[in-house]
């Protein structure tokens, strides 16, 4: 439900909705690219922290001096360390720079360990409230320096500042639809001291932030994974889920039994924080959550929900995709990067329906503002006629959607 997961990523994560892009922030301006402009760091002494940049014709930035960092350095120098977020600005079409500093939030952290990822901040509205969020295993890219937020263009010669690109949406007017942008982001590493200090002051689960193991390649074998019943349950947190006795799922298999297909999502059920299933169907609610429904085709999968925002119009979106079989994982493609993913964790015996874990994000059950749960989502295959039917009731492109203004009505 991609307008949930945006409203969600806004508030809490600021620009985690930002999707970076093969649309290489390093690459050659092209020749139709616009007139250069520059970004300069807090400091501007530090000319070469400085990037020069550009915009091509359809909107694509392009960053004429990056220097992203080698996998090497990125283990060394941004791996293992925390970052504070000096400043954040909104870089438009037009070369303008609409700077919010840090935005609703009085500090923002990113720590790195193993590749993992966890977010701490303190937000202007909760000054009190001191908020962690994990994320998952990030494979570092070089060639665009994708590290799961945003992409990476420069260290300064000291290791000591970072300054990362993340492509992005920002509202000017709130009776407008979002202009399209890129967020430019400059940090400053801090001290083992300092690192030392914001584990402990935002009760930093370590735990969290060992990598997991992944499958071994399967080689083409058709590896269909775990069956249900062997599976458990467990939350490290309330918020962050673990699936214990998960299978590998190979590709071929995904290929074979589950792209070509349509999906409905059949039922959801409740992981509660014991670790056990609610057999009670997940009652979705209106203006909050929507079911999805999917189509995977060879390389683009399609979604099809209902905006309740919108007198409950019937939508749908595509995008590209690629199915990770370490993970058992189909990530969504934006640009050439991965920027979200669904894992699948095992197909019924007759191949014709299988199991996803959704996070619930509704936090309608609790008070407190960290106990979000996860959704075990079942999605039974639908036959080619029942695949016709829904594509001609889901229509209405999301993004056509005007979501600063839609109606919360409901019929």
């Amino acid at each position: 439900m991609k307008a949930t997961k945006l409203l969600f990523t806004a508030l809490m994560l600021l620009a985690f909705t930002a999707c970076s892009n093969d649309n290489d922030p390093a690459r050659d301006a092209t020749n139709d690219a616009k007139p250069q402009f520059i970004i300069g760091t807090r400091s501007n002494a530090d000319t070469s922290m400085q990037l020069t940049y550009s915009f091509t014709d359809d909107g694509i930035l392009i960053i004429d001096n990056a220097a992203i960092p080698s996998k090497e350095e990125f283990n060394k120098q941004i791996d293992g360390h925390a970052w504070r977020l000096l400043s954040q600005g909104f870089v438009l079409p037009d070369g303008s720079i609409k700077d919010n500093n840090k935005g609703n939030q009085d500090e923002y952290i990113v720590l790195y360990n193993q590749r993992r990822l966890a977010i701490l901040s303190i937000f202007t509205y909760q000054p009190e409230e001191r908020k962690t969020h994990y994320g998952n295993y990030i494979d570092y890219n070089d060639q665009t320096g994708y590290i799961g937020l945003f992409n990476v263009v420069k260290l300064s010669a000291d290791y000591s500042q970072m300054i990362a690109v993340a492509e992005t949406y920002w509202y000017p007017d709130p009776h407008e639809k979002a202009v399209h942008g890129y967020s430019v982001w400059v940090f400053e590493r801090l001290t083992e001291a300092e690192k030392s200090q914001a584990i402990a002051d935002y009760k930093v689960n370590l735990d969290q932030l060992v990598a997991e193991s992944v499958f071994e390649p399967s080689n083409g074998k058709e590896v269909f994974g775990a069956k249900l019943s062997a599976l458990t349950f467990s939350y490290i947190e309330p918020g962050e889920l673990r699936v214990n006795g998960l299978q590998q799922i190979s590709e071929s298999v995904f290929r074979k039994h589950i792209a070509g297909y349509g999906w409905r999502c059949a039922e959801a059920h409740q992981i509660e924080t014991n670790g056990t299933v609610n057999p009670k169907d997940y009652e979705y609610v209106e203006g909050l959550e929507q079911k999805e429904h999917y189509y995977f085709g060879d390389k683009t999968y399609q979604v099809f929900s209902t905006s309740y925002y919108h007198n409950n119009t019937p939508w749908y979106y595509e995008e590209k995709y690629v199915y990770d079989e370490r993970y058992n994982i189909f990530f969504e493609i934006n640009d050439g990067q991965r920027v979200g993913g669904q894992q699948i964790i095992c197909l019924s015996e007759d191949l014709k329906s299988f199991y996803m874990i959704g996070r619930n994000m509704q936090n309608h059950f609790s008070s407190s503002t960290n106990d979000f749960r996860y959704n075990l989502v079942k999605y039974t295959r639908l036959t080619d006629q029942e695949l016709k039917e829904l594509r001609q009731k889901h229509s209405t492109n999301f993004w056509d959607l005007d979501w600063n203004t839609g109606s919360s009505t409901t019929d």
